[in-house]
């Protein structure tokens, strides 16, 4: 086995468009195309593909409006992870303070909850993609040595 491995990106698509692997699988279905849930899944695993169907590829690529080599990449996708804006950051940062100084209003506290919620939600995210990450490094190396 040579060391250049093929990676699907699927999880990245169904994320940038807010799919899940069940629905993707439900679009398929009825765009025609019958692809195994399990398979969907291997997909979006952040391990090596050790095989693809052309078939299975054409359809993701056709349902998701994706070409190949956005699919598919001989090299880890790297991890996009997410951050509130400048903006979202610095009143965040305000509210926190007056919040420290036990200066908030009703309303500035509604907003600072709404803020906290949003930046804890994207810390999740960012999280289990290291998780997945690292989890794919170590498979990796793994299968390598």
């Amino acid at each position: 086995m040579s060391g250049t491995f093929l990676y699907s990106n699927l999880a990245f698509v169904l994320a940038e468009r807010k799919l899940t692997v069940p629905r993707l699988q439900k679009r398929l279905r009825s765009a025609g195309a019958r692809v195994n849930i399990k398979t969907l899944y291997r997909w979006t695993s952040p391990t090596p593909l050790e095989r693809i169907d052309g078939r299975v590829t054409a359809a993701i690529c056709s349902t998701c409006h994706v070409k190949l080599g956005d699919l598919l990449v001989f090299d880890p996708p790297k991890p996009k992870f997410q951050r509130l804006d400048k903006i979202s950051q610095a009143r965040l940062d305000h509210l926190m303070d007056k919040n420290t100084e036990g200066e908030l209003t009703v309303q500035e506290a509604k907003e600072l909850k709404e803020l906290v919620s949003k930046a804890e939600e994207m810390t999740f995210k960012n999280a289990r993609m290291l998780a997945g990450q690292r989890k794919a490094f170590t498979i990796r190396n793994h299968v390598r040595s």
